[in-house]
């Protein structure tokens, strides 16, 4: 073999390798361009803070001018400290998510007056978790309104037990905002510790109410307290799934309703604003829904023993009033075609349930939440492998939110399901509130979602 014969066939190997090694990271520069440009759309910037300073708020008290909020009875319950605060955080957050408590926190157990459908009176329970301070300090408010955890009494989320029965943790949850420097208002909804009804599950009004008259009890309660913790008028609406529904009606009620209340932003983490989604998404959830449905708007509107399958229907109220929600997705699983009657089912998923049901489709309608236009800015945090509420559920809600003029923005988080997307978010929610107290205009990233569904 001649010198350049050999010569040109290295030359032209190492050109075959050169040109793939070219494509090679050229298709590594492209995954890495795609995976960035995904990331820039849709997931939360990278949070550097380690400390939530705190901020002063305006202190203007709104003037309540009726019963609602009304504090019935109230007593202190428990007193945390710094370190047991630190010690619940850890147990909870991941660790690039954790942050020092500023404060110790005092919880409170209140009942107050809010009213039913029908405008008659109620008498609902909810906790305060309020930062332990020795000199008068102002904080704003964060309304929070808990996930599914059931229907019956025993499910009230001021029952909740994580150590025997873990619904969400909740307690934790409220400590470590509450020790950030803000006054937590956690109520239990409509329906709760009443013998003589059920809560009605996703029911947007009355959710409304619970939180928008929760908020009016803290400022009446800190009127006739002698605390040096002081309410702002601030309030951030909070909540997780079936709370992250009530936050966003919330919004939508609160110009009418309570209108001398100051909402700053809604945070809702994995909101189930589309009731219909979730009868498909998690149908372990559906006999709640059916059943409170019914007893709320009638038989005639949906009787769930004609459109459940039938062998859950002879125990069903025994059922769904006893057993809370870390027991129904095992008893019920999440297979829909066991769970419906057959009927049903295909009514369910093929499209045809306005035309089937329109009684029941108009019900769902009215409490599908958010689609009123506002200028209250929203951060929506979701999981990426979510399985109750899904992503494209919660993004196709969201940009029905921007249609409407919503200023929104919308986090996605990998890796992260329903029931971690409210750990691995801690941070992102603190810093998103932190930049409104100091009065930066929200962000709303509603453009890139409209890219991403071109």
């Amino acid at each position: 073999m001649k010198y350049y014969e050999f010569h040109d066939k290295r030359k032209h190997t190492k050109e075959k390798k050169r040109n793939k090694v070219v494509k090679i990271l050229s298709g590594i520069f492209l995954i890495v361009a795609v995976g960035i440009f995904w990331g820039f759309v849709l997931a939360p910037k990278s949070v550097v803070v380690e400390k939530i300073s705190p901020i002063s708020d305006p202190v203007i008290s709104p003037v309540i001018e009726n019963h609602l909020g009304e504090v019935l009875t109230s007593r202190l319950e428990d007193a945390f400290t710094h370190d047991a605060i630190a010690a619940l955080m850890s147990q909870t957050l991941p660790s690039e998510q954790l942050v020092k408590p500023y404060y110790a926190v005092n919880r409170y157990v209140i009942t107050f007056k809010s009213t039913d459908e029908k405008g008659e009176p109620i008498t609902i329970t909810t906790q305060y978790f309020i930062p332990s301070v020795t000199e008068e300090t102002e904080f704003p408010l964060y309304v929070f309104g808990s996930g599914t955890t059931g229907i019956g009494d025993i499910c009230a989320p001021s029952n909740e037990v994580p150590e025997e029965a873990n619904w969400a943790n909740y307690r934790a949850h409220m400590l470590a905002y509450a020790s950030q420097g803000y006054i937590v208002v956690f109520p239990d909804y409509e329906g709760f510790n009443n013998p003589q009804r059920v809560h009605h599950y996703f029911n947007a009004e009355m959710e409304s109410k619970v939180l928008l008259d929760a908020a009016r009890s803290l400022y009446k309660f800190s009127e006739g307290e002698l605390l040096h913790a002081k309410p702002t008028s601030a309030i951030f609406l909070a909540g997780f799934s079936q709370g992250g529904h009530a936050a966003i009606a919330a919004k939508d009620y609160a110009p009418v309703y309570a209108p001398e209340l100051t909402i700053r932003g809604i945070v809702s983490y994995a909101p189930a604003s589309n009731v219909e989604a979730l009868l498909r998404e998690a149908p372990a959830l559906a006999p709640y829904i059916l059943y409170t449905y019914a007893d709320l708007y009638g038989k005639d509107v949906i009787d769930p023993l004609s459109v459940l399958n039938e062998k859950w229907t002879g125990t069903l109220e025994q059922d769904v009033t006893n057993l809370c929600v870390d027991r129904i997705y095992n008893y019920y699983g999440s297979d829909a075609t066991q769970i419906y009657s057959p009927a049903f089912h295909d009514v369910l998923f093929t499209g045809k349930l306005a035309v089937e049901y329109p009684a029941f489709s108009e019900r769902l309608s009215k409490n599908y939440v958010g689609m009123e236009a506002s200028t209250i800015p929203q951060l929506i945090l979701q999981g990426d492998s979510d399985t109750i509420v899904s992503a494209q559920t919660v993004k196709d809600v969201t940009r029905k939110l921007c249609a409407s003029g919503n200023p929104v923005i919308y986090n996605e988080y990998p890796n992260t399901n329903h029931f971690t997307v409210r750990q691995n978010s801690f941070k992102d929610s603190l810093l998103w509130m932190q930049n409104i107290r100091k009065g930066k205009s929200p962000d709303s990233n509603c453009k890139n979602l409209f890219e991403v569904a071109n």
